[in-house]
């Protein structure tokens, strides 16, 4: 199904079913936050500088030495 029929078919819903679906799109939202919060506060926690990045690997990957264009 087509993002746009999607769309037509929301639109086309009773409010109770709007509001219901609405819930559940906030609830798989809010889950993936809660499995991305999670794997960050891990990473962050870990203790084995083997596993941490240099200031150069960061700025390599975040690219922050570039300037702007």
């Amino acid at each position: 199904m087509s993002f746009e029929a999607f769309k037509d078919q929301v639109t086309n819903l009773n409010p109770t079913d709007r509001r219901r679906l609405m819930a559940s799109l906030i609830s798989l939202e809010d889950a993936q936050m809660n499995a991305y919060r999670a794997k960050l506060r891990q990473k962050i926690d870990d203790k084995n500088p083997d596993h941490w990045l240099t200031i150069e690997q960061l700025d390599e990957h975040l690219r922050l030495g570039e300037s702007p264009q």
